[in-house]
């Protein structure tokens, strides 16, 4: 047996699935009891406990990649530098103040050209594509670190969100997001 909020997302699947199969025919739900206690339930939760949503974020699935990053600001009317975007993940942002580029610090340029670099993060990737609609999810994460002492970098993305910590935090961080009841793969 789950959490209360666990045990109301079951039931709200349950539903779901059941009146899904209803509207297919498979079903009746006006003289089917089960459904309606189902139903009952659902709703005593829903009254009986705190509000609790798909649309909350809930305990993520985190990994940490192998690379080692770095954050790079750059002029705002640079041109993207080339090597910038030779790696397999990067993030590159331009507002009137900065040109903002993220990646893995074996991309950078050896020329020594950059005079603004913070090194050595590392990256904890939230597993999963992540619904626009959901709430919460950087919070989750950045709300204890945060309490621990622990700085973060922020990335999002279309898919998910990425946190950057720095390399002599990271199993602490580790520790903390675990201790929140997230968990590594």
């Amino acid at each position: 047996m789950g959490t209360e909020g666990e045990d109301l997302l079951d039931f709200e699947s349950n539903v779901e699935e059941k009146f899904e199969k209803s509207r297919l025919g498979y079903t009746e739900v006006p003289g089917n009891p089960e459904l309606r206690e189902e139903i009952a339930k659902l709703y005593d939760l829903r009254k009986n406990s705190k509000p609790t949503s798909k649309r909350s974020a809930g305990k993520m699935k985190l990994e940490i990649l192998d690379s080692t990053f770095s954050v790079i600001k750059l002029s705002p009317t640079e041109t993207v530098p080339s090597w910038a975007t030779n790696c397999d993940v990067f993030s590159i942002t331009r507002t009137d103040e900065e040109l903002s580029i993220v990646c893995p610090s074996e991309c950078l340029s050896t020329n020594g050209e950059l005079k603004e670099v913070e090194n050595d993060w590392k990256c904890i990737k939230v597993e999963g594509i992540l619904d626009f609609g959901l709430t919460g999810i950087l919070a989750s994460l950045a709300n204890p670190l945060a309490e621990n002492k622990i700085s973060i970098f922020a990335i999002s993305t279309f898919n998910t969100d990425y946190l950057l910590v720095k390399n002599h935090s990271i199993e602490k961080a580790k520790s903390v997001l675990e201790n929140a009841g997230h968990t590594f793969i």
